[in-house]
């Protein structure tokens, strides 16, 4: 059984609250969290990333939208994704990517802007985690 973390819980919550607006409820938001968490539980153990290696997350209501956005940030930084997955959670697109940041040319805090630069222009809401996620220890920028 996979366990979220209450931050990872108010995490998934938050961004949902956000996405539906004004009509989430709280029966709603309980569904997309038990829907992440069957989700986590039935790709079985996370693989631990390699020290260093950043996770990002793309949520919008296009999958496109999503790949385009996360190739745009990364054209130029050296970064390239080693792991993706994609899966439609609550009406919204979800991806999920692993980057190998052995060759990029900037660190978290300019990909994180790069990121977040990016989502911005392209409607897409996106969040950048750290290996810490994966210690229990949040740091996402």
């Amino acid at each position: 059984m996979t366990k979220l973390t209450e931050e990872q819980i108010r995490l998934i919550a938050k961004i949902s609250q956000e996405e539906m607006g004004e009509n989430a409820n709280l029966d709603q938001l309980r569904d997309v969290v038990q829907q992440v968490a069957d989700h986590l539980e039935s790709k079985g153990p996370l693989p631990q990333p390699t020290v260093g290696n950043p996770l990002v997350i793309c949520i919008s209501g296009d999958s496109l939208k999503n790949s385009q956005t996360l190739s745009e940030a990364l054209k130029e930084t050296g970064c390239r994704v080693s792991d993706r997955s994609e899966k439609i959670i609550g009406h919204y697109h979800t991806l999920i990517a692993l980057l190998d940041n052995q060759n990029c040319t900037t660190g978290l805090d300019g990909l994180g802007q790069k990121l977040q630069d990016a989502g911005n222009r392209m409607g897409v809401r996106i969040m950048l985690l750290t290996e810490e996620v994966f210690r229990g220890r949040s740091n996402s920028i």
